[in-house]
C-alpha cells in the first residue's frame, strides 16, 4: 500500500487536491476509488465539485465512515440486522426499563444515547471514553451491559457496532473497493473509525489521506494528530498544499486565534462584529444586509451563507427571508416533531399518558377536537374561562377517560346552576329597570348558560368519547394507532383547512402529516414487531413514539433550489462562500458546551480523569476557525445584548481574539443607538421586507401625494388606497363640550373624574363623554382593582366594627373570588393576611404616635342614600365620594386617611385629600371640629404613610404636604402648598377645558401621557393618532 499524507490548514485546498488526482483515477478507470468522508452534507460539497468538473457519481464511490461499515457487516453477516438510531433509541429505554423497572424519560434517554456513543467510539473501553472506569456510574454500566447482551442474542448492530466489527474482521479482498482510497474531511478519528479505517485501508493499491496541520496553531489542531496517526508502521509521502492567500480577509486568517494572540494592527474593513438588540434585531440586520446585496446586483444568492447556532434562530430567519423574498436552501428544515399538525395528532395519546391532565383537555379544544363541525367551533378562549370559573383546571385528573367525563359534566352542570341562581338574584332587584350595568350582567349570565349547554359539553362528550377508543392502561395492536391517527386527521379536517386563511395551524404543512401517517407510525410499528412487541398501551406507545420520532433523518419538509444556504457551523466548516453570516455570536452558542450527567464525574473528579469540557471546547473553536477561514471577500458576526424578555445575555468568550483578528476595538451597534432605534426605514428602500414597505408607503397617503403617485403601480399600494381611501373625514381631538359640561354640572362627581381628565383629556372623553366601558380581562389573580376593594372592606370591617380579621378577609375575599380551586383561595388568602397583619401592626404604632382614635370607616357623602350632603365647591361644581377614615386627635379635631392598596404613593393625589378633609369639616360643622391633618397610607410597601397638614397665613387656610407628592390640577410655586382659593381656581381651570371640547391624548399640562401601555383604550387611541397624522389641528 503507497500513502500519501496531504497535509495544510486550509480544507478547501487539502480537498481541491484530493479531487484533482480522483480526476486523474476517474479518467483510467471511472470505479476504480471510495471516497470515504465525515458526513454525508461534507460529501455532498464534494459530489458538486466533481459535477462542475463535468464527472459522474457513481452510486456507492462516496461514503460516510459508519455508511461504509454498515454496509460491509451487512454483507458479511447477512443473519445480522441493522438498528437505526431512532431504533436503538427505543433498545436503550427498553434496557433502562429492565434495569431500574421504570421507563426513562425522553431526557434521560437521549442522556444514555449520547453517553453510549461516546463508548462505542470507543470501543466499549470506560477508561478510554471517561479517563477512568470508576468516573462514571453503575447505572451506565448495567444498561450498556443489558443493551449489548440484547443486541448480540437478536443480532442486531448498530452503525457503531459496524466500526467495531469490520476492524475485526480479516482484510478484505483486495481490489474489493477499488485500487484507490480518497479519505477527506475528518479533524480527529475516534478509536472505533481509526481501527476501522486502518483494516480497509490495506486493500487498497494507494491512499491519499487528508490531514488538517497548522504551525502556527498546534494548540488548536492538537487532536488532528490522530489522523496523521493511520499512517503509523507504513511507507507515505507527505504533501503540502498550503499557500500564501490574498485577499480581503487574508490578514483576518492569518491572526486569527494564533497559540500567541496579535493584534492586526492593518485592520480589516471587510470583517465586523454587530451587536444587536436581540434574536429578532439579529435577524433584521441580516435580512437586511442580504436583500441590499442581492438587490444591487453585488452578490447572487448562492454566494452567500449564514451559520446559525439552533433551530430557534432558523424558525425567526426562515419568515424573514421569505418576508424579504430571498430565497433559501437549507438543512434545518422543520421536523415531523415541530410540526403543528403533527403535534395536534399526537395530543389525544398525550393526554391519555397523562390522565387526562385538565390543561390536556383545553388543548385538545383548543385544536379542534370538541368540534361538531367545521362550520360549528367552539370557542376555546370561552371554554376555558368556563372551565376555571367550573374548578375544572385543579385536581381533576382519573384513571379512565369515562371517569374524567363524569367529573368534567359534573363540574359544568353544577357552574351552570350557580349562574342560575346569580342571574335569578340580580333579577329579583327592585331597581333593575334603572340598574344597566346590572341587566347587561343577566344578559352575559345567560349567554354563559347557554354556551354551557349548547356548546361546552357537546364538546367534552365528543372529546372523551375519542380518548376512550384508546383507554389508559389497555394495550391494542400497534397497527390500530395508524388507523386512529387517521381518524382524528379526519376528525380535524386537516386536509379541508389547508385552504383556509384563519384555521390553518401555524408552520403547517400537510406533507408533515402525510409522511407522520403513512410513513413514520408504519415504520414505528415495524420497529415494535421486529422487537416481538405487537400490543401497546397508550402511554408506552406515545413514549416509543416520541423517541422514535426525534431521529435526525426524519424531516417534515426540504427546501429545494438555489439560494442563501443557511447551515449549522459543523456544516459551514466545509464550505466556502464569498460572503458569511454568524449569528448568535453569544456565550452558550460559542461555544456549546454541555456536560452529559452520566459521565460529569470524568471531568470533576480529583485528580480529574478527562477534561471533557476542554476538547469540547477546543473542537468548537476549530470549528469557528475552519468555518470563518471558508469566507473569501466579507466577514460579519451578530450577536445580541438581550433575549427577546430583556434578561441580558453575555458575548461569546471569543469575540475579544477575533475583534484583534479583526482589527477593531469594539462591535458596531445595530437597532438602538443612546436609546434610539436606527433600525426603521422612513421610505421605500431595496432592503426591505413586504411589512416594511406597506407601513412606509401608508405614511406617505396623506403626507407625499407626489410621492405616493410614484409607487402607484406597486400592488401593495394598490389595495392600500382602496383601505385608507375609506377614512375620508379629517380628525380632530377637539369636539363640542356639552354633554362632558352637563355631566359636570348638573349632577355630583368624584374626584376621579377631574384626576382622569389631568391624567389623559382623552381617556376622560372616552370614558366620560362616550360612556365606553372597557371589557375586564379574566385572569386567574385578582385584578389590583378587586384586590384593592378587599382590603378596603376587610378595614374597614375590622377597624370601624370590631369584626376579626381572619373572618371579615375570608368573607371579602369569597365575593371576588368566585369559584376558584381552594389551593388557589388559600394561597391569596395566606398573601393577604400577612399584608393585612403587617399594615395593622404598622397603623397601630402609627396611631399611638400621633394620639388618635378611629371616629369613622367608609364615609359617604353625596349619595343619594348617605346622610351627608354633597360638598358644593363652587355654585356648578359639586363633589361626592367615600371616605376610607376618619380619625379623632387628642384634641378633638380630626384626621383624614385615606388606604392606597399598593406599593408606592404613585396613585396619590393630594387634592382628593383637601375635598375629603372640607367635606369632612362641612359635616361636623355643628359640632365645631376642624380637620388638623392626614395622611395617605399604603397597606404595602417600606413607606407607610404620606402626611399632609393644614396652616393659616394671615387668615388663609393653606395645605402643606411632603414634596414628593404632586398636584394634578396646579401648578404651585412653592412645592407642596395650595391654598383654597388656588384649589378653586385651579379645579374651575379644569372645568372650563372641558367645556372647550379639548380632548387631545395629552395632560392638563399638554405632556405624554404615563402608563399608556396599560391602559384599556390604547388601541382606540393608537388608531386615533394614526388618522390624526398630517391633518392640521383647529385653532
Amino acid at each position: 500500500m503507497k500513502g500519501i499524507l496531504v497535509c495544510g490548514k486550509e480544507g478547501r485546498r487539502r480537498s481541491d487536491y484530493l479531487l484533482r488526482k480522483l480526476q486523474e483515477n476517474y479518467s483510467d478507470d471511472p470505479f476504480s476509488f471510495l471516497f470515504v468522508g465525515p458526513s454525508s452534507f461534507f460529501l455532498r460539497t464534494i459530489e458538486d465539485a466533481m459535477l462542475k468538473r463535468g464527472l459522474s457519481i457513481a452510486a456507492g464511490q462516496f461514503l460516510t465512515d459508519r455508511s461504509l461499515a454498515l454496509k460491509i457487516v451487512g454483507e458479511m453477516f447477512p443473519d445480522r440486522t441493522a438498528v437505526q438510531e431512532r431504533g436503538e433509541r427505543i433498545e436503550i429505554a427498553k434496557a433502562f426499563e429492565k434495569v431500574k423497572n421504570y421507563y426513562p424519560s425522553e431526557k434521560a434517554t437521549a442522556y444514555f444515547h449520547e453517553a453510549i456513543v461516546v463508548l462505542k467510539e470507543n470501543l466499549g473501553n470506560f477508561e478510554m471514553a471517561f479517563g477512568r472506569e470508576d468516573a462514571v456510574p453503575k447505572v451506565l454500566k448495567e444498561v450498556y451491559g443489558e443493551l449489548q447482551k440484547h443486541f448480540v442474542e437478536r443480532q442486531l448492530f448498530d452503525s457503531y457496532d459496524a466500526l467495531r466489527l469490520a476492524a475485526e474482521q480479516a482484510i478484505l479482498e483486495k481490489g474489493a473497493f477499488g485500487k484507490t482510497l480518497f479519505i477527506d474531511g475528518f479533524y480527529d478519528f475516534s478509536p472505533a473509525t481509526r481501527a476501522f479505517l486502518d483494516n480497509i485501508m490495506r486493500c487498497f493499491d494507494e491512499v491519499y489521506l487528508s490531514c488538517p496541520e497548522d504551525r502556527d496553531r498546534r494548540n488548536l489542531f492538537r487532536e488532528s494528530q490522530t489522523v496523521s496517526e493511520l499512517f503509523e508502521g507504513f511507507d507515505f509521502e507527505t504533501i503540502d498544499v498550503d499557500l500564501s492567500e490574498s485577499g480581503p480577509l487574508s490578514k483576518v486568517k492569518e491572526f486569527l486565534f494564533l497559540d500567541r494572540d496579535q493584534l492586526n494592527d492593518t485592520g480589516c474593513e471587510s470583517a465586523e462584529i454587530v451587536e444587536c438588540n436581540d434574536l429578532y434585531g439579529e435577524v433584521d440586520f441580516v435580512a437586511r444586509e442580504v436583500k441590499r446585496a442581492i438587490a444591487k446586483n453585488e452578490l447572487k444568492p448562492e454566494e452567500i451563507e449564514i451559520v446559525i447556532p439552533n433551530k430557534d434562530y432558523w424558525r425567526v430567519l426562515k419568515k424573514s427571508l421569505n418576508d424579504f423574498g430571498i430565497p433559501a436552501v437549507s438543512k434545518n428544515s422543520v421536523s415531523l416533531l415541530e410540526s403543528k399538525s403533527v403535534q395536534t395528532l399526537l395530543l389525544p395519546l398525550e393526554v391519555v399518558a397523562d390522565s387526562f391532565e385538565p390543561s390536556g383537555i383545553l388543548e385538545m379544544i383548543d385544536a379542534g377536537y370538541g368540534d361538531g363541525s367545521p362550520e360549528k367551533t367552539v370557542d376555546a378562549v370561552l371554554f376555558e374561562k368556563v372551565a376555571a370559573s367550573a374548578g375544572l383546571l385543579y385536581d381533576t385528573s382519573a384513571a379512565t377517560a369515562e371517569g374524567a367525563k363524569k367529573v368534567w359534566l359534573e363540574k359544568l352542570d353544577n357552574y351552570k346552576r350557580f349562574l342560575g341562581a346569580k342571574a335569578e338574584s340580580l333579577t329579583s332587584n327592585d331597581d333593575l329597570d334603572e340598574d344597566f350595568s346590572a341587566l347587561s350582567q343577566i344578559q352575559e349570565i345567560k349567554d354563559e348558560i347557554r354556551f354551557i349547554e349548547d356548546a361546552a359539553k357537546p364538546s367534552v362528550r365528543r372529546v372523551f368519547s375519542l380518548l376512550k377508543s384508546i383507554e389508559r392502561n389497555v394495550a391494542m395492536s400497534v397497527l390500530k394507532y395508524e388507523d386512529f391517527f387517521r381518524l382524528c386527521e379526519e376528525r380535524l379536517g386537516l386536509r379541508e383547512l389547508m385552504g383556509s386563511e384563519e384555521k390553518t395551524f401555524a408552520s403547517e404543512n400537510i406533507e408533515c402529516v402525510d409522511q407522520f401517517v403513512e410513513r413514520a407510525v408504519p415504520s414505528h410499528a415495524g420497529i415494535l414487531e421486529a422487537m416481538e412487541i405487537t400490543e401497546y398501551d397508550p402511554e408506552k406507545y406515545y413514549k416509543s413514539l416520541l423517541k422514535y420520532l426525534e431521529g435526525e433523518a426524519l424531516r417534515g419538509e426540504s427546501d429545494m433550489g438555489g439560494g442563501v444556504e443557511v447551515l449549522s457551523l459543523i456544516d459551514s466548516r466545509y464550505t466556502s462562500k464569498k460572503v458569511k453570516y454568524f449569528m448568535g455570536f453569544n456565550e452558550g452558542n460559542y461555544p456549546v458546551l454541555s456536560l452529559n450527567p452520566l459521565y460529569a464525574g470524568a471531568q470533576y473528579s480529583e485528580p480529574r480523569a478527562k477534561d471533557i469540557l476542554g476538547i469540547q471546547e477546543n473542537r468548537q473553536k476549530l470549528g469557528l476557525f475552519l468555518a470563518i477561514s471558508g469566507a473569501q471577500e466579507r466577514l460579519c458576526i451578530t450577536f445580541s445584548n438581550s433575549t427577546v424578555d430583556g434578561n441580558v445575555l453575555m458575548k461569546s468568550p471569543y469575540e475579544g481574539s477575533i475583534l484583534r483578528a479583526f482589527g477593531k476595538s469594539e462591535p458596531r451597534p445595530y437597532g438602538r443607538v443612546e436609546g434610539k432605534r436606527t433600525d426603521l426605514v422612513p421610505s421605500p428602500s431595496e432592503a426591505m421586507s413586504q411589512a416594511d414597505y406597506r407601513l412606509s408607503i401608508a405614511s406617505m397617503f396623506k403626507e407625499s401625494p407626489d410621492e405616493w403617485e410614484r409607487h402607484k403601480d406597486s400592488e401593495t399600494v394598490a389595495t392600500l388606497e382602496k383601505n385608507l381611501s375609506s377614512i375620508t373625514d379629517n380628525f380632530s381631538f377637539k369636539v363640542p363640550g356639552v354633554k362632558a359640561v352637563e355631566e359636570l354640572t348638573k349632577k355630583c362627581i368624584s374626584f376621579s373624574t377631574i384626576g382622569t381628565y389631568c391624567k389623559c383629556k382623552f381617556k376622560y372623553f372616552l370614558n366620560y363623554v362616550l360612556g365606553l366601558q372597557p371589557v375586564p380581562e379574566e385572569i386567574l389573580e385578582l385584578s389590583y382593582m378587586d384586590a384593592g376593594s378587599v382590603f378596603h372592606a376587610v378595614l374597614s370591617d375590622h377597624l370601624g366594627r370590631g369584626v376579626p380579621l381572619d373572618q371579615s378577609l375570608e368573607n371579602h375575599l369569597k365575593r371576588y373570588s368566585g369559584s376558584v380551586n381552594k389551593s388557589l383561595f388559600k394561597r391569596r388568602y395566606d398573601q393577604m393576611l400577612r399584608d393585612l397583619e403587617d399594615y395593622l401592626e404598622f397603623d397601630r404604632i402609627r396611631s399611638s404616635e400621633l394620639g388618635e382614635r378611629v371616629l369613622h370607616t367608609e364615609f359617604a357623602f353625596g349619595f343619594d342614600d348617605s346622610e351627608d350632603s354633597s360638598l358644593h365647591l363652587t355654585n356648578k361644581i359639586c363633589f361626592r365620594g367615600f371616605i376610607d377614615r376618619i380619625d379623632m386627635l387628642e384634641n378633638e379635631n380630626l384626621f383624614i386617611i385615606d388606604y392606597k392598596s399598593g406599593t408606592s404613593s404613585s396613585s396619590a393625589v393630594p387634592e382628593q385629600l383637601i375635598i375629603y378633609s372640607m367635606a369632612v369639616e362641612q359635616a361636623f360643622s355643628n359640632e365645631g371640629r376642624y380637620v388638623n391633618g392626614g395622611e395617605f397610607r399604603l397597606i404595602k410597601g417600606k413607606t407607610k404613610s404620606k402626611p399632609f397638614g393644614v396652616e393659616y397665613e394671615d387668615g388663609e387656610r393653606v395645605w402643606r404636604f411632603r414634596k414628593n407628592l404632586n398636584f394634578l390640577t396646579y401648578d404651585p410655586a412653592e412645592s407642596g402648598r395650595i391654598t383654597d382659593a388656588e384649589l378653586v381656581e385651579a379645579i374651575e381651570g379644569v372645568v372650563d377645558s372641558i367645556a372647550s371640547g379639548e380632548f387631545s391624548a395629552e395632560t392638563r399640562k399638554n405632556e405624554e401621557p404615563k402608563g399608556c401601555f396599560l391602559c384599556d383604550f390604547r388601541e382606540i387611541c393608537d388608531l386615533l393618532k394614526w388618522r390624526q397624522k398630517g391633518v392640521p389641528t383647529d385653532g
